[in-house]
Protein backbone atom coordinates (compact mmCIF):
# COMPACT_ATOMS: atom_id res chain seq x y z
CA UNK A 1 0.00 0.00 0.00
CA UNK A 2 1.05 3.53 -0.56
CA UNK A 3 -0.73 6.72 0.62
CA UNK A 4 -3.06 7.71 -1.88
CA UNK A 5 -3.78 4.37 -2.87
CA UNK A 6 -7.46 4.05 -3.77
CA UNK A 7 -9.69 1.60 -3.46
CA UNK A 8 -13.46 1.02 -4.27
CA UNK A 9 -16.39 0.56 -1.58
CA UNK A 10 -19.83 -0.72 -2.92
CA UNK A 11 -22.35 -1.76 0.34
CA UNK A 12 -24.93 -3.73 -0.30
CA UNK A 13 -27.82 -3.13 2.16
CA UNK A 14 -31.45 -4.34 2.86
CA UNK A 15 -34.18 -2.30 1.18
CA UNK A 16 -35.81 -2.59 4.71
CA UNK A 17 -32.53 -0.34 6.51
CA UNK A 18 -32.71 2.23 4.00
CA UNK A 19 -34.90 4.27 5.21
CA UNK A 20 -33.50 4.59 8.98
CA UNK A 21 -29.89 3.85 9.60
CA UNK A 22 -26.40 5.09 8.30
CA UNK A 23 -23.16 3.10 7.04
CA UNK A 24 -20.41 4.85 8.11
CA UNK A 25 -16.64 3.81 7.08
CA UNK A 26 -13.86 5.49 9.79
CA UNK A 27 -10.74 5.84 8.31
CA UNK A 28 -7.76 6.04 11.55
CA UNK A 29 -4.64 5.30 12.37
CA UNK A 30 -3.27 2.89 13.90
CA UNK A 31 -0.67 4.79 16.30
CA UNK A 32 -0.29 1.88 18.96
CA UNK A 33 -1.20 -1.64 19.96
CA UNK A 34 -3.39 -0.32 22.36
CA UNK A 35 -5.85 1.82 21.10
CA UNK A 36 -7.29 3.61 17.67
CA UNK A 37 -6.07 7.50 17.67
CA UNK A 38 -8.82 9.01 15.28
CA UNK A 39 -7.06 11.26 12.40
CA UNK A 40 -9.50 14.19 13.16
CA UNK A 41 -8.93 17.42 11.98
CA UNK A 42 -8.39 20.26 14.94
CA UNK A 43 -12.16 21.13 14.97
CA UNK A 44 -12.88 18.03 15.64
CA UNK A 45 -15.02 17.57 12.38
CA UNK A 46 -14.90 13.72 11.47
CA UNK A 47 -16.39 15.31 7.65
CA UNK A 48 -12.27 15.04 6.35
CA UNK A 49 -12.09 11.34 7.61
CA UNK A 50 -15.06 9.67 7.19
CA UNK A 51 -17.50 8.38 4.50
CA UNK A 52 -21.11 8.07 5.42
CA UNK A 53 -23.97 6.51 3.12
CA UNK A 54 -27.34 6.95 3.85
CA UNK A 55 -30.99 7.64 2.73
CA UNK A 56 -30.04 11.54 1.98
CA UNK A 57 -26.89 10.68 0.41
CA UNK A 58 -27.40 7.15 -1.14
CA UNK A 59 -25.81 4.04 -1.24
CA UNK A 60 -23.32 4.03 -4.31
CA UNK A 61 -19.73 3.07 -4.60
CA UNK A 62 -17.71 5.21 -3.12
CA UNK A 63 -13.59 5.20 -3.25
CA UNK A 64 -11.38 6.02 -0.35
CA UNK A 65 -7.76 6.81 -0.31
CA UNK A 66 -5.52 5.42 2.32
CA UNK A 67 -4.25 7.88 4.52
CA UNK A 68 -6.37 10.71 2.68
CA UNK A 69 -9.55 12.27 3.55
CA UNK A 70 -12.25 10.82 1.02
CA UNK A 71 -12.66 14.12 -0.43
CA UNK A 72 -12.22 14.61 -4.18
CA UNK A 73 -9.40 16.90 -5.58
CA UNK A 74 -6.42 17.38 -4.31
CA UNK A 75 -4.75 15.28 -1.46
CA UNK A 76 -5.35 16.28 2.02
CA UNK A 77 -3.42 13.83 4.66
CA UNK A 78 -5.14 12.60 7.63
CA UNK A 79 -2.37 10.76 9.14
CA UNK A 80 0.19 14.31 10.12
CA UNK A 81 -2.85 15.60 12.75
CA UNK A 82 -2.87 12.09 14.62
CA UNK A 83 0.91 11.89 14.46
CA UNK A 84 1.12 15.13 16.20
CA UNK A 85 -1.79 14.63 18.56
CA UNK A 86 -0.43 11.99 19.87
CA UNK A 87 2.75 13.29 20.49
CA UNK A 88 4.87 11.20 18.03
CA UNK A 89 8.20 11.87 17.19
CA UNK A 90 8.16 12.89 13.05
CA UNK A 91 12.05 11.14 12.83
CA UNK A 92 10.09 7.68 13.50
CA UNK A 93 11.04 5.90 10.79
CA UNK A 94 8.77 2.58 9.11
CA UNK A 95 5.08 2.34 7.65
CA UNK A 96 2.49 3.99 8.60
CA UNK A 97 -0.37 1.51 10.15
CA UNK A 98 -4.23 2.37 9.36
CA UNK A 99 -7.74 0.87 9.98
CA UNK A 100 -10.88 1.23 8.04
CA UNK A 101 -13.87 0.66 10.66
CA UNK A 102 -17.08 -0.14 9.01
CA UNK A 103 -19.86 0.85 11.28
CA UNK A 104 -24.02 0.95 11.37
CA UNK A 105 -25.56 3.92 12.69
CA UNK A 106 -29.22 4.20 13.99
CA UNK A 107 -30.87 7.18 15.27
CA UNK A 108 -30.90 8.14 18.93
CA UNK A 109 -34.30 9.53 20.23
CA UNK A 110 -32.63 10.78 23.59
CA UNK A 111 -29.61 12.08 22.16
CA UNK A 112 -29.78 13.03 18.01
CA UNK A 113 -26.11 14.28 18.02
CA UNK A 114 -25.21 10.81 18.92
CA UNK A 115 -26.64 7.98 17.02
CA UNK A 116 -26.58 4.43 18.20
CA UNK A 117 -23.38 2.72 16.06
CA UNK A 118 -22.56 -0.93 15.88
CA UNK A 119 -19.09 -1.89 14.36
CA UNK A 120 -19.93 -4.43 11.31
CA UNK A 121 -15.78 -4.60 9.94
CA UNK A 122 -12.51 -3.35 10.64
CA UNK A 123 -9.49 -3.55 7.76
CA UNK A 124 -6.34 -2.92 9.46
CA UNK A 125 -2.98 -2.51 7.11
CA UNK A 126 0.27 -0.18 6.35
CA UNK A 127 1.23 1.70 4.09
CA UNK A 128 4.68 3.39 3.34
CA UNK A 129 5.33 6.58 4.72
CA UNK A 130 6.26 9.06 1.81
CA UNK A 131 9.98 10.06 1.41
CA UNK A 132 12.21 13.39 0.05
CA UNK A 133 14.70 11.31 -2.21
CA UNK A 134 15.56 13.80 -4.61
CA UNK A 135 15.62 17.61 -3.62
CA UNK A 136 17.72 20.67 -5.79
CA UNK A 137 18.03 23.33 -8.05
CA UNK A 138 19.18 23.23 -11.70
CA UNK A 139 19.75 25.91 -14.35
CA UNK A 140 19.36 26.68 -17.59
CA UNK A 141 19.76 29.52 -19.99
CA UNK A 142 16.59 31.18 -18.71
CA UNK A 143 15.70 29.64 -15.84
CA UNK A 144 16.34 28.43 -11.94
CA UNK A 145 14.40 25.29 -11.37
CA UNK A 146 13.87 23.46 -7.95
CA UNK A 147 13.24 19.93 -8.67
CA UNK A 148 13.17 16.71 -6.65
CA UNK A 149 11.28 13.44 -6.26
CA UNK A 150 9.05 11.98 -3.75
CA UNK A 151 9.04 7.95 -2.94
CA UNK A 152 5.94 5.78 -1.66
CA UNK A 153 2.86 8.01 -3.62
CA UNK A 154 0.03 6.41 -5.14
CA UNK A 155 -0.40 7.73 -9.02
CA UNK A 156 -3.12 9.93 -8.54
CA UNK A 157 -2.69 11.79 -5.61
CA UNK A 158 -1.21 15.17 -6.07
CA UNK A 159 0.43 16.55 -3.82
CA UNK A 160 1.00 19.70 -3.47
CA UNK A 161 4.19 21.39 -2.19
CA UNK A 162 5.41 25.43 -1.46
CA UNK A 163 8.75 26.08 -3.15
CA UNK A 164 11.15 28.70 -2.18
CA UNK A 165 14.32 30.07 -3.52
CA UNK A 166 16.63 31.63 -1.15
CA UNK A 167 20.46 33.38 -1.16
CA UNK A 168 23.00 32.36 1.75
CA UNK A 169 25.50 34.18 3.82
CA UNK A 170 28.08 32.18 5.44
CA UNK A 171 29.88 34.10 8.25
CA UNK A 172 33.34 33.48 8.47
CA UNK A 173 33.32 34.41 12.06
CA UNK A 174 29.94 33.01 12.71
CA UNK A 175 30.95 29.41 13.25
CA UNK A 176 27.83 27.45 11.48
CA UNK A 177 25.54 30.82 11.42
CA UNK A 178 23.87 31.58 7.65
CA UNK A 179 22.31 34.33 6.80
CA UNK A 180 19.33 33.94 4.28
CA UNK A 181 17.42 36.12 2.15
CA UNK A 182 14.36 35.03 0.03
CA UNK A 183 14.38 35.47 -3.41
CA UNK A 184 11.02 33.77 -4.83
CA UNK A 185 7.92 31.16 -4.22
CA UNK A 186 5.98 29.28 -5.70
CA UNK A 187 4.07 26.02 -5.81
CA UNK A 188 3.97 22.91 -7.40
CA UNK A 189 1.69 19.06 -7.59
CA UNK A 190 4.05 16.00 -7.24
CA UNK A 191 3.59 13.67 -10.75
CA UNK A 192 2.40 10.49 -10.95
CA UNK A 193 5.60 9.07 -11.02
CA UNK A 194 6.68 11.46 -8.12
CA UNK A 195 8.88 13.71 -9.29
CA UNK A 196 8.32 17.60 -9.17
CA UNK A 197 9.92 20.64 -10.96
CA UNK A 198 9.28 24.27 -11.24
CA UNK A 199 10.63 27.69 -12.63
CA UNK A 200 11.05 29.86 -9.70
CA UNK A 201 12.93 32.59 -11.39
CA UNK A 202 12.57 33.37 -15.05
CA UNK A 203 15.78 35.13 -16.21
CA UNK A 204 14.27 36.60 -19.39
CA UNK A 205 13.42 40.18 -19.30
CA UNK A 206 12.78 42.72 -17.24
CA UNK A 207 11.91 40.65 -13.83
CA UNK A 208 15.17 38.51 -14.99
CA UNK A 209 17.28 41.56 -15.53
CA UNK A 210 16.88 42.59 -11.10
CA UNK A 211 17.83 39.43 -10.75
CA UNK A 212 21.04 39.23 -12.46
CA UNK A 213 22.90 39.57 -8.78
CA UNK A 214 21.92 35.98 -8.03
CA UNK A 215 25.03 33.61 -8.16
CA UNK A 216 24.68 30.10 -8.28
CA UNK A 217 27.08 28.93 -5.67
CA UNK A 218 25.12 31.06 -2.94
CA UNK A 219 21.19 29.40 -3.61
CA UNK A 220 19.19 26.87 -2.32
CA UNK A 221 15.60 26.36 -2.24
CA UNK A 222 13.50 25.35 0.65
CA UNK A 223 10.38 23.02 0.58
CA UNK A 224 7.55 22.78 2.79
CA UNK A 225 4.15 21.24 2.91
CA UNK A 226 1.10 23.65 2.93
CA UNK A 227 -1.55 23.72 5.32
CA UNK A 228 -4.56 22.96 3.49
CA UNK A 229 -3.03 19.62 2.80
CA UNK A 230 -2.41 18.36 6.46
CA UNK A 231 -4.84 20.47 8.40
CA UNK A 232 -3.86 20.12 11.82
CA UNK A 233 -2.19 23.27 14.12
CA UNK A 234 0.88 21.10 15.02
CA UNK A 235 2.98 18.97 12.34
CA UNK A 236 6.59 18.96 11.42
CA UNK A 237 7.61 18.03 7.82
CA UNK A 238 8.17 14.94 9.37
CA UNK A 239 4.93 14.13 10.63
CA UNK A 240 4.32 14.18 6.61
CA UNK A 241 7.32 13.21 4.69
CA UNK A 242 10.60 11.12 6.12
CA UNK A 243 13.85 12.50 4.59
CA UNK A 244 17.56 12.20 5.00
CA UNK A 245 18.83 14.68 6.97
CA UNK A 246 22.22 13.97 6.02
CA UNK A 247 21.49 15.46 2.58
CA UNK A 248 18.67 18.07 3.36
CA UNK A 249 18.55 20.40 6.41
CA UNK A 250 15.77 20.44 8.42
CA UNK A 251 14.14 24.10 8.96
CA UNK A 252 12.43 25.60 11.43
CA UNK A 253 9.62 28.38 10.46
CA UNK A 254 10.59 31.11 12.75
CA UNK A 255 13.32 31.17 11.07
CA UNK A 256 12.50 31.09 7.61
CA UNK A 257 8.88 32.39 7.37
CA UNK A 258 8.76 34.26 3.42
CA UNK A 259 6.91 37.08 4.70
CA UNK A 260 5.55 38.42 8.24
CA UNK A 261 2.35 36.62 8.65
CA UNK A 262 2.38 34.47 12.08
CA UNK A 263 -0.60 32.82 10.70
CA UNK A 264 1.32 30.47 8.51
CA UNK A 265 3.61 29.09 11.94
CA UNK A 266 3.31 25.23 12.06
CA UNK A 267 3.85 24.68 15.93
CA UNK A 268 5.34 21.16 16.71
CA UNK A 269 5.07 19.96 20.14
CA UNK A 270 7.82 22.37 22.51
CA UNK A 271 8.90 18.99 24.35
CA UNK A 272 10.34 17.78 21.22
CA UNK A 273 14.00 18.72 20.52
CA UNK A 274 15.70 17.92 17.98
CA UNK A 275 16.07 19.87 14.61
CA UNK A 276 14.27 17.17 12.66
CA UNK A 277 11.58 16.96 15.28
CA UNK A 278 11.10 20.63 15.75
CA UNK A 279 11.46 21.46 11.56
CA UNK A 280 8.56 22.48 9.21
CA UNK A 281 10.54 22.94 6.48
CA UNK A 282 13.66 21.16 4.59
CA UNK A 283 16.08 23.04 2.50
CA UNK A 284 17.99 21.53 -0.47
CA UNK A 285 21.14 20.08 -0.72
CA UNK A 286 22.76 23.40 -1.66
CA UNK A 287 22.39 24.55 2.01
CA UNK A 288 24.97 21.90 3.02
CA UNK A 289 27.45 22.68 0.20
CA UNK A 290 27.22 26.24 0.76
CA UNK A 291 28.18 25.86 4.56
CA UNK A 292 30.70 23.33 3.66
CA UNK A 293 29.19 19.95 4.93
CA UNK A 294 28.48 21.22 8.38
CA UNK A 295 24.75 21.29 9.03
CA UNK A 296 24.32 25.23 9.73
CA UNK A 297 22.62 27.79 12.09
CA UNK A 298 20.15 29.89 10.68
CA UNK A 299 18.81 33.11 10.52
CA UNK A 300 16.97 35.66 8.16
CA UNK A 301 19.17 38.76 6.30
CA UNK A 302 18.61 41.71 8.83
CA UNK A 303 15.25 43.28 7.55
CA UNK A 304 12.11 45.45 8.42
CA UNK A 305 8.99 44.39 8.00
CA UNK A 306 6.01 47.46 7.79
CA UNK A 307 5.46 49.43 10.36
CA UNK A 308 2.07 49.29 12.41
CA UNK A 309 0.30 51.97 14.69
CA UNK A 310 -2.43 51.18 17.12
CA UNK A 311 -4.10 52.73 20.29
CA UNK A 312 -3.61 50.65 23.85
CA UNK A 313 -5.18 52.95 26.52
CA UNK A 314 -4.49 56.76 26.18
CA UNK A 315 -0.83 55.62 24.22
CA UNK A 316 -0.06 55.36 20.18
CA UNK A 317 2.06 52.27 19.76
CA UNK A 318 4.19 51.60 16.70
CA UNK A 319 5.30 48.57 16.07
CA UNK A 320 7.16 46.92 13.48
CA UNK A 321 8.48 42.88 13.07
CA UNK A 322 12.36 42.51 12.25
CA UNK A 323 13.96 39.14 10.78
CA UNK A 324 17.56 38.40 11.28
CA UNK A 325 19.63 37.81 14.67
CA UNK A 326 18.46 39.28 18.33
CA UNK A 327 22.29 39.73 19.12
CA UNK A 328 22.07 42.14 15.18
CA UNK A 329 19.71 44.34 16.04
CA UNK A 330 21.14 44.99 19.88
CA UNK A 331 23.91 46.57 17.84
CA UNK A 332 22.06 48.33 15.13
CA UNK A 333 20.04 49.96 17.89
CA UNK A 334 16.66 50.23 15.30
CA UNK A 335 14.15 53.41 15.85
CA UNK A 336 11.20 55.21 14.89
CA UNK A 337 10.30 58.30 12.90
CA UNK A 338 7.32 59.96 13.07
CA UNK A 339 6.49 62.49 10.32
CA UNK A 340 3.50 64.65 11.41
CA UNK A 341 3.62 67.49 8.90
CA UNK A 342 6.68 69.59 9.07
CA UNK A 343 7.70 68.25 12.34
CA UNK A 344 9.59 64.77 12.63
CA UNK A 345 9.82 63.12 15.94
CA UNK A 346 12.21 60.41 16.80
CA UNK A 347 11.12 56.77 19.19
CA UNK A 348 13.55 54.78 20.74
CA UNK A 349 12.50 51.43 20.33
CA UNK A 350 12.51 48.46 22.66
CA UNK A 351 13.14 45.36 21.26
CA UNK A 352 10.92 42.28 22.08
CA UNK A 353 10.66 39.09 21.74
CA UNK A 354 6.87 38.08 20.90
CA UNK A 355 6.15 36.08 17.90
CA UNK A 356 9.23 36.49 16.61
CA UNK A 357 11.57 39.60 17.06
CA UNK A 358 9.25 42.97 17.20
CA UNK A 359 10.72 46.74 17.72
CA UNK A 360 7.78 48.74 19.79
CA UNK A 361 7.62 52.21 20.93
CA UNK A 362 4.83 54.57 22.28
CA UNK A 363 3.69 58.49 22.19
CA UNK A 364 1.37 60.17 23.70
CA UNK A 365 -2.38 59.70 21.67
CA UNK A 366 -2.80 62.83 22.51
CA UNK A 367 0.56 64.30 20.69
CA UNK A 368 -0.94 62.96 16.75
CA UNK A 369 -5.23 62.87 17.71
CA UNK A 370 -6.13 64.72 14.68
CA UNK A 371 -3.36 64.92 12.39
CA UNK A 372 -1.75 63.25 9.76
CA UNK A 373 1.33 60.88 10.61
CA UNK A 374 3.56 58.45 8.94
CA UNK A 375 5.56 56.02 10.31
CA UNK A 376 9.22 54.87 9.76
CA UNK A 377 11.40 52.15 11.21
CA UNK A 378 15.31 52.61 10.36
CA UNK A 379 18.31 51.78 11.57
CA UNK A 380 21.17 54.51 10.47
CA UNK A 381 23.93 53.58 12.61
CA UNK A 382 23.56 49.86 11.88
CA UNK A 383 26.49 48.26 11.42
CA UNK A 384 27.74 47.33 8.23
CA UNK A 385 30.10 44.14 8.92
CA UNK A 386 29.24 42.12 12.11
CA UNK A 387 31.20 38.83 12.87
CA UNK A 388 33.89 39.51 10.35
CA UNK A 389 31.65 39.64 7.20
CA UNK A 390 30.10 42.40 5.58
CA UNK A 391 26.23 42.39 5.79
CA UNK A 392 23.70 44.56 3.66
CA UNK A 393 22.16 47.06 6.43
CA UNK A 394 18.46 46.68 6.43
CA UNK A 395 16.36 49.13 4.30
CA UNK A 396 14.24 51.31 6.09
CA UNK A 397 10.04 50.91 6.20
CA UNK A 398 7.55 53.15 6.29
CA UNK A 399 3.71 52.70 6.54
CA UNK A 400 1.54 54.84 4.34
CA UNK A 401 0.16 58.16 5.37
CA UNK A 402 -2.24 57.32 8.55
CA UNK A 403 -5.18 59.75 9.21
CA UNK A 404 -5.31 60.01 13.24
CA UNK A 405 -8.86 61.71 13.68
CA UNK A 406 -10.72 60.12 16.27
CA UNK A 407 -13.96 58.26 14.46
CA UNK A 408 -17.01 56.44 14.80
CA UNK A 409 -18.06 53.44 12.54
CA UNK A 410 -21.82 52.32 12.31
CA UNK A 411 -22.84 50.37 14.89
CA UNK A 412 -23.82 46.72 14.67
CA UNK A 413 -27.11 45.73 16.30
CA UNK A 414 -27.85 41.72 17.43
CA UNK A 415 -30.50 40.71 19.60
CA UNK A 416 -29.40 37.33 22.00
CA UNK A 417 -31.24 34.03 22.47
CA UNK A 418 -32.85 36.10 25.80
CA UNK A 419 -33.82 39.36 23.61
CA UNK A 420 -30.86 41.59 25.02
CA UNK A 421 -30.21 44.15 22.55
CA UNK A 422 -25.96 43.92 21.79
CA UNK A 423 -24.68 47.04 20.38
CA UNK A 424 -21.23 47.35 19.22
CA UNK A 425 -19.09 50.40 17.41
CA UNK A 426 -15.67 50.09 16.28
CA UNK A 427 -13.69 53.28 16.81
CA UNK A 428 -10.57 54.57 15.09
CA UNK A 429 -7.69 56.15 16.44
CA UNK A 430 -10.10 56.79 19.96
CA UNK A 431 -8.51 56.02 23.64
CA UNK A 432 -9.11 52.11 24.48
CA UNK A 433 -9.35 50.45 28.04
CA UNK A 434 -8.00 51.07 30.17
CA UNK A 435 -8.75 54.40 29.88
CA UNK A 436 -11.59 57.34 30.45
CA UNK A 437 -12.68 58.60 27.59
CA UNK A 438 -15.69 57.69 27.02
CA UNK A 439 -18.74 57.19 24.08
CA UNK A 440 -22.37 57.19 24.96
CA UNK A 441 -25.18 54.67 23.19
CA UNK A 442 -27.60 57.05 22.52
CA UNK A 443 -31.30 55.34 21.83
CA UNK A 444 -33.87 57.14 18.94
CA UNK A 445 -37.65 56.69 18.80
CA UNK A 446 -38.42 56.61 15.03
CA UNK A 447 -41.56 58.93 14.25
CA UNK A 448 -42.96 61.22 11.72
CA UNK A 449 -41.74 64.08 12.56
CA UNK A 450 -38.11 62.75 13.06
CA UNK A 451 -36.10 60.37 15.12
CA UNK A 452 -36.30 61.41 18.83
CA UNK A 453 -33.99 60.54 21.80
CA UNK A 454 -35.32 58.12 24.37
CA UNK A 455 -34.90 58.63 28.12
CA UNK A 456 -34.97 55.75 30.91
CA UNK A 457 -33.60 52.93 28.97
CA UNK A 458 -30.22 51.90 31.50
CA UNK A 459 -27.82 50.58 28.88
CA UNK A 460 -24.93 48.49 30.42
CA UNK A 461 -21.51 48.66 29.09
CA UNK A 462 -18.72 46.15 29.42
CA UNK A 463 -15.99 48.69 30.56
CA UNK A 464 -18.44 51.62 32.20
CA UNK A 465 -17.09 54.64 33.41
CA UNK A 466 -19.61 57.18 35.02
CA UNK A 467 -22.45 56.16 33.15
CA UNK A 468 -21.01 55.35 29.86
CA UNK A 469 -18.88 52.93 28.01
CA UNK A 470 -14.75 52.78 27.45
CA UNK A 471 -13.45 50.80 24.02
CA UNK A 472 -11.85 47.25 24.94
CA UNK A 473 -8.43 46.74 23.92
CA UNK A 474 -9.14 46.20 20.28
CA UNK A 475 -11.10 49.60 19.81
CA UNK A 476 -14.90 48.30 20.38
CA UNK A 477 -17.37 49.57 22.66
CA UNK A 478 -19.94 47.03 23.62
CA UNK A 479 -23.04 47.71 25.26
CA UNK A 480 -26.46 46.05 25.86
CA UNK A 481 -30.06 46.64 26.58
CA UNK A 482 -31.64 44.09 29.22
CA UNK A 483 -34.90 42.12 27.27
CA UNK A 484 -37.90 44.37 27.87
CA UNK A 485 -36.84 48.09 28.34
CA UNK A 486 -37.89 49.03 25.63
CA UNK A 487 -41.74 47.50 25.89
CA UNK A 488 -43.66 48.38 23.35
CA UNK A 489 -43.16 46.46 20.77
CA UNK A 490 -45.67 48.91 17.44
CA UNK A 491 -43.01 51.47 17.83
CA UNK A 492 -39.61 51.29 16.05
CA UNK A 493 -36.12 52.29 17.24
CA UNK A 494 -32.60 53.30 16.62
CA UNK A 495 -29.19 53.06 18.30
CA UNK A 496 -26.48 55.49 17.78
CA UNK A 497 -22.72 56.05 19.32
CA UNK A 498 -21.69 60.02 20.31
CA UNK A 499 -19.17 61.18 22.24
CA UNK A 500 -20.76 63.54 24.43
CA UNK A 501 -17.57 64.59 27.45
CA UNK A 502 -15.73 67.94 26.57
CA UNK A 503 -18.45 69.00 23.96
CA UNK A 504 -17.36 65.71 21.67
CA UNK A 505 -13.87 66.34 21.15
CA UNK A 506 -11.21 63.73 22.19
CA UNK A 507 -7.75 66.35 22.71
CA UNK A 508 -9.93 68.90 21.28
CA UNK A 509 -10.48 67.02 18.25
CA UNK A 510 -14.36 66.64 17.20
CA UNK A 511 -15.66 63.57 17.38
CA UNK A 512 -18.54 62.76 14.71
CA UNK A 513 -21.64 60.77 15.76
CA UNK A 514 -22.15 58.02 14.13
CA UNK A 515 -24.82 56.62 11.72
CA UNK A 516 -27.92 55.89 13.63
CA UNK A 517 -28.89 52.25 13.19
CA UNK A 518 -32.29 50.38 13.22
CA UNK A 519 -32.65 47.93 15.79
CA UNK A 520 -34.46 44.93 14.86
Amino acid sequence: MLIGTGFDVDPEIGDGLKDWCALRLDLWEHLDSEKLSRSATDDGDDGADSVVWDASLGFEKRTVRVGCSPLDGPAILIYPAARAHAGTDPATTGALQFSHVLMIEAPNPQSPDKPFRYELQTRAFSASKPALTVFGLAYTEDFIIAQGNVANLAEGLKLRLDLSLWTAQPLSQGGRLVLVDPVAKGDVVVSDDGSFSKNLVDLRGEEGAKLSYLRAEDLFCVARVPAAVAPSERWAFAHVIGYDEQKFVPLRDEDLLYDFDPGDRRPVDPKLKSPKQLACAVASSELLTIAKGDVPQVARLPEFATPTAEVRGEQLYVSCSLRGPFEYWQKAAPAFVLDIGTQAVQLSGTLVKSNGLVLEAKTALSSVCGKKIKVTASAPNAPDRWRGDAVVKPTARSTSELDCTPALRPPTVTITTDKTIVVECQTLWFPTHPGNKTLFVELLEVNASGDAPVAGVTVRYDYPVGGEGVCGTAGRLVARISPGALSQATKRYKVRVRRKQVNGTIHGVPVQPSDAVPIP
